[in-house]
C-alpha cells in the first residue's frame, strides 16, 4: 500500500465520526509534525478553525481540507540555481600605498 493510500485509509477510520481533526490527528495523517501543520496553518497552506474560547483556544482543521492537502499535487517546480557572480575586483589593502 503506497503513502497516498495509506493517508486515505487513516482518514477514512476518523471521519467516519468526525467533520474535524485535531492537528496531532492530522499530523498522524499526513505523518508529518505536529509543529509543521501549525506551521501550514500559520502560512494558510492548510485550512483551520479556531475554537471560541480564549486566546489560546484550540484549533481544528476540516476533513475536507485534509483530503485536498492529500490529493494535491505539488505545484512548485524546482529553483534553478543562480549563477555564480564573478569575484570581487575591489582592490584590497595590503598595507603599503604604491605612488
Amino acid at each position: 500500500m503506497n503513502n497516498n493510500a495509506r493517508r486515505q485509509s487513516d482518514l477514512q477510520d476518523i471521519v467516519e465520526f468526525n467533520r474535524y481533526v485535531t492537528v496531532a490527528q492530522a499530523a498522524q495523517i499526513l505523518q508529518v509534525s505536529e509543529d509543521y501543520i501549525r506551521k501550514l496553518i500559520k502560512n494558510r497552506t492548510l485550512q483551520s478553525i479556531k475554537l471560541p474560547s480564549g486566546p489560546r483556544s484550540p484549533v481544528r482543521i476540516p476533513v475536507e481540507a485534509l483530503k485536498k492537502m492529500i490529493t494535491k499535487q505539488p505545484t512548485k517546480k524546482p529553483r534553478p540555481c543562480k549563477p555564480r557572480s564573478k569575484q570581487n575586483t575591489h582592490r584590497v589593502y595590503h598595507g603599503v600605498f604604491s605612488e
